[in-house]
């Protein structure tokens, strides 16, 4: 369409008058053409005025006039006419030139100058300005020097047709050939504030028929900001009519094009130039429509080291290279870049990228970015310790050219069978504000190691630490993440996933969980694992459950803090205690330790149900000791034979408590069907230090059964109620278990007969043993008190692997064994087999036969121990006691001692056995020292001496017979005072000599504590007889005794058959009372008068006082 052009209005008419102007010169000169085929001829300065007229009124219309400084003519090749000016410059008057040409040479047409018609044939100009220039809005402006000749053209396109609809028309139409030497080229970008100026380029235009083709270098470029020199850029054009289709090429190479971007105009390729700050070269092949538009235009770039400005991002990134194909669609406004190859030390990948204005606002408005790329590899130490590579990524995005304000549509990133969804926004840094986005992000299912690999170290080191080091492996699913900048500080994160399969160490010496499965969250910095369940793996053996498991973190933006867990666990016993007093919460600092004494959790059985909380410090070197732990449940179905070894501890459901320092096991049990309760503590981590081992606490009722049970050799019957026993076992490593045990005996009665032992259920009494367990058991201590018994001792009893059985046959120090006021002695037991004791010794000590209960129990109580005696004094009586005594009795009692009577008159003691009620039987062969050593009878001589006690019912009770043969009686005042009473001189003046002798001395008596009743007593000898009963107190130390005494005797005696042993047909009744120093005497003569078998009428019964029992 031809249409009035402003590009006529003022380039055109330039050319037109220039043309004339040369028409003229050529007419004033027209005479002297021949002269001028080798040297041009010089005009003098008025030709040259005269053409500065002519040239002034043809730019009469623009307002410009011209100056030129030289004007010469001539002939070149061909004699084809020509004319130079030089230093030709235009301006409107009285201003500065707005155009300035070094040169201009022009050739005419001589066939039409000879017709009058002067035509310019060929064009060539020096030193010509031309500026392009890409305004605020992208549309290109062109200027020759100082003057617009080309306005608002969106595109090069554009700008292409509008300079070719300029030289189709008159004058430019008839030039066959046009030369731009020494071209100076400016570009100018307004809106990026840049400016690039070319000195020495060239312009090429020439025509053949209807085909114009135009060649343009823009020569060496420079005048960049920072100075530096940058490449060059070519351009072609070739068009086969005036308004057919043309052919145009680009190329640059070396060139920076963020600086001359805007050549492009407003197009994609201008906007992706403008962000390169590398040496590009560029080639672009192009046709062009008859409407003077460009089809897509297609080519390859190549992209040398340097940067590009991203979208969205502050900081250029740095360019190693790039390459690819390039096809632009100028009416489309659409970039494809295809098989893009980019490389660099942060990035490289490959793939295609397509860049699209926005149809709505093409100059101005967002693009629309699509890419996919079939690799991608990040190497960014920043934000990866090690290179990370994609299988694919496929994105839709929007850009803002301005603000580089970038929306994420959609972004898919393929990594293995890993599918990585993403939108969101990003705006970059300014000087005014901070880096925006708000990036949303999700997985179907992902591999732990994957994810954590894509996790920054730089963003929450801490947390991405603990999880690297602490989680094994596992399945992520359903992952969702949303990222969110902030104004300052660290970005806030949100993310919601599921996991499977997952193996999590919390903490290094702590046993991984395995088959974790759950769900976790992160919302404003807070971290939340919730597991449904996993398997705990104790190094023990066996696993424990978990189910209903929370990890929670508070901040994940402090540093150094901590993990609160807690969750439900049910395992086996051994396993779950294995697991709390195991490695993981142990000293690693502290010595090996074995077994040895300490009671192992394998050695338990039973299902623990565990509610425990865990604080775990989330820094490095955390240890066991340094975890926080609170757990509580119970022990169902426990059993256990090794805390009391040989028997079966038994527990329906026992309470757990653990804490970081203790694991504690409470409630009642049963051994061997008996009931007791338990109370296991043991200290776990540092506290192990401190208080390592265990102690398990034990209390049970103290009962006839558990007598039974443990074997104490006590006679059937001798522990009835229940009292109260605690035993304290503590186990250390290295050593032997610790035995405390304390009991109270209220509530039971201890009834021994045999033994004068008998107590209420009221009457009290405590009982302490310590002493050390294992293989031997050593007991230190015994302590038992309890009304009428005290035991002092110490024991030593054998294991199971020393031939011995649970509960018996120890040995038994006693330091002091005290049984009512019968026995006071110190003493052992010996090792005894199958719940009896061992052999008795006591080695001093007091046994009194006064309060001694052997008559209550007579052929009763059933086997007893053999008794080695080394007794300091065994008292008969207030007055008489054996000491020094020594001897043995047998099991069932019976033996043979010797001893001292009071110290002085040694006797032999027999002592049946218990079958015959545990008689005793003394002998001597000097019944006079005996009876003066008991302080009896001073005044006997010889003699021997058989003594019998049976016991009696009855503390101290006895029945005794004594003979006693062939001793004699001297000097007694009590027998003399009786003698002179009776008048029997002859039997005293014996006394007084060799003594009164007696064959034999006969007695029965009963003995009670502080009473003798005496049966009957008689003395027979060759001059006296004797006889006698009644009682004496030795407590008050009187006598209350009568008799008979019958003078000589071997005579007298031939009536005896008639009377008692002692008394004659004839005799006289005596009594003997009061003290027992100096009793009184009193005869009665009559009774010589009477026979023997009436002297019972005279004879009074014995006082029942004699035989009443005293303490």
């Amino acid at each position: 369409m031809d249409r009035p052009s402003k590009y006529r209005g003022r380039g055109a008419r330039l050319f037109q008058w220039t043309a004339w102007l040369l028409v003229a010169g050529f007419g004033l000169v027209g005479a002297g053409v021949f002269w001028l085929d080798r040297a041009p001829l010089g005009m003098p300065r008025v030709v040259i005025t005269q053409f500065e007229t002519r040239l002034d009124q043809m730019l009469l219309p623009t307002g410009m006039t011209a100056q030129i400084a030289e004007l010469s003519i001539g002939l070149r090749d061909g004699f084809r006419p020509a004319v130079t000016l030089s230093g030709v410059t235009l301006g409107e008057p009285g201003t500065e030139p707005t155009v300035a040409l070094d040169r201009l040479d022009a050739v005419l047409s001589a066939g039409r100058l000879i017709r009058g018609e002067p035509m310019i044939r060929a064009l060539r100009l020096e030193g010509l300005a031309l500026t392009v220039q890409s305004d605020a809005e992208g549309r290109l402006n062109v200027r020759l020097g100082e003057r617009t000749v080309a306005r608002g053209a969106v595109s090069a396109s554009d700008l292409i047709g509008q300079m070719r609809r300029m030289l189709d028309h008159e004058p430019m139409a008839r030039i066959a050939t046009i030369g731009v030497d020494d071209l100076a080229f400016r570009f100018e970008d307004v809106r990026r504030k840049t400016a690039v100026s070319t000195t020495g380029g060239t312009l090429r235009l020439s025509r053949s028929g209807t085909e114009l083709t135009v060649d343009l270098d823009m020569g060496e470029i420079a005048g960049l900001s920072d100075g530096t020199t940058i490449g060059r850029i070519s351009a072609a054009l070739t068009s086969d009519a005036p308004d057919g289709a043309a052919r145009a090429e680009m190329a640059m190479r070396g060139i920076v094009p963020a600086s001359v971007a805007g050549l492009a105009g407003p197009s994609p390729l201008s906007d992706l130039l403008s962000r390169l700050a590398a040496p590009v070269s560029l080639t672009l092949r192009a046709a062009m429509t008859a409407g003077g538009n460009l089809d897509e235009l297609t080519g390859s770039v190549s992209v040398g080291e340097g940067t590009i400005a991203l979208p969205g991002m502050a900081e250029p990134m740095p360019v190693d290279w790039m390459r690819g194909n390039v096809a632009l669609n100028m009416a489309r406004d659409r970039l494809d870049l295809t098989d893009l190859d980019l490389a660099s030390q942060k990035i490289a990948f490959g793939g295609d990228l397509t860049l699209i204005a926005s149809p709505d606002d093409p100059v101005s408005g967002p693009i629309l970015a699509q890419v996919a790329l079939s690799r991608l590899e990040l190497h960014e130490p920043a934000l990866f310790p090690d290179p990370v590579r994609f299988d694919g990524l496929w994105a839709d995005a929007q850009y803002d050219r301005s603000s580089s304000r970038v929306s994420l549509g959609s972004l898919s990133l393929l990594q293995g069978d890993m599918r990585i969804e993403a939108m969101g926004r990003l705006a970059p840094e300014t000087a005014t504000a901070p880096q925006h986005y708000a990036l949303d992000l999700s997985v179907q299912e992902a591999d732990r190691a994957a994810l954590l690999a894509l996790w920054p170290p730089a963003l929450k080191p801490g947390t991405r630490g603990w999880l690297t080091k602490n989680i094994h492996r596992g399945t992520l699913t359903d992952v969702h993440v949303a990222l969110r900048s902030r104004d300052s500080g660290n970005p806030t994160v949100g993310a919601t996933f599921r996991f499977k399969d997952a193996e999590v160490q919390p903490v290094t010496r702590m046993p991984p969980l395995r088959n974790g499965q759950g769900f976790g969250e992160i919302t404003n910095n807070r971290l939340s694992i919730a597991v449904d369940s996993a398997n705990l793996g104790p190094d023990e053996g066996g696993d424990i459950q978990l189910t209903n498991g929370l990890m929670q973190i508070e901040d994940l933006r402090v540093p150094d803090t901590e993990a609160q867990i807690s969750f439900d666990a049910v395992g086996e016993s051994a396993t779950v205690l294995g697991f709390l007093s195991g490695a993981t919460f142990a000293d690693p600092s502290a010595p090996p330790q074995t077994s040895t004494g300490q009671f192992s959790p394998a050695d338990a059985t039973g299902t623990i149900a565990l509610t425990t909380r865990l604080r775990v410090p989330l820094e490095r070197g955390t240890k066991g000791e340094d975890i926080g732990v609170a757990a509580t449940g119970t022990l169902v179905g426990f059993t256990n034979d090794t805390i009391v070894p040989g028997k079966d501890l038994v527990a329906g459901v026992l309470a757990i408590d653990a804490t970081s320092t203790r694991v504690q096991v409470t409630g009642p049990v049963t051994l061997n069907d008996l009931p007791l309760s338990i109370d296991f503590a043991r200290a776990i981590g540092p506290a192990a230090a401190d208080q390592p081992g265990s102690v398990v606490t034990v209390k049970t009722p103290l009962t006839a059964a558990l007598v039974k049970e443990f074997r104490v050799p006590l006679p059937q019957g001798a522990v009835s109620g229940a009292g109260r026993i605690t035993a304290v076992i503590t186990s250390q490593p290295n050593t032997r278990p610790m035995l405390e045990l304390t009991g109270d005996l209220t509530g039971n009665a201890l009834s021994i007969p045999s033994l004068g032992i008998a107590t209420s259920r009221t009457s009290g009494g405590s009982l302490r043993v310590e002493g050390q367990l294992g293989a031997r058991t050593s007991l230190s201590k015994i302590d038992l008190r309890t009304p009428g018994l005290t035991l002092a001792a110490s024991a030593e009893l054998p294991g199971q692997d020393q031939g011995g059985t649970a509960g018996g046959g120890g040995a038994l120090s006693f330091q002091r064994l005290q049984i009512g006021r019968w026995l006071d002695a110190p003493g052992r037991v010996g090792a005894g087999t199958g719940g009896s004791a061992g052999p008795v010794v006591l080695t001093s000590g007091t046994v009194d036969l006064r309060y001694a209960p052997f008559g209550k129990s007579k052929g009763a109580a059933g086997a007893r121990p053999p008794v080695t005696l080394d007794l300091d004094r065994l008292v008969i009586s207030d007055d008489i006691a054996l000491t020094g005594v020594r001897g043995a009795l047998t099991a069932g009692g019976a033996g043979d001692l010797t001893a001292a009577v009071n110290g002085k008159a040694q006797v032999a003691v027999r002592v049946d056995g218990a079958a015959t009620g545990g008689a005793i039987q003394i002998t001597s062969a000097d019944a006079g020292a005996v009876f003066a050593a008991a302080g009896i009878f001073a005044n006997a001589r010889g003699g021997t001496l058989n003594l019998r006690l049976d016991p009696q019912p009855g503390a101290g009770m006895y029945h005794g017979t004594l003979r006693v043969q062939h001793t004699s009686l001297r000097e007694s005042p009590t027998i003399t005072e009786l003698l002179s009473a009776i008048s029997v001189v002859g039997a005293i003046e014996q006394m007084s000599g060799e003594g009164i002798t007696f064959s034999d001395v006969r007695s029965n008596f009963d003995m009670a504590p502080g009473r003798i009743k005496i049966q009957s007593a008689s003395a027979e000898g060759p001059s006296l007889g004797l006889s006698m009963d009644g009682a004496v107190d030795l407590v008050g130390k009187t006598v209350d005794l009568q008799g008979v005494v019958s003078p000589i005797y071997f005579l007298n005696q031939l009536g005896s058959f008639m009377t008692r042993r002692g008394e004659g047909l004839l005799g006289v009744s005596y009594t003997l009372r009061g003290p027992m120093a100096k009793p009184k005497v009193a005869v009665n003569p009559l009774s010589m008068l009477t026979p023997g078998f009436l002297r019972e009428i005279f004879r009074r019964p014995i006082s029942s006082s004699a035989t009443e029992s005293g303490n």
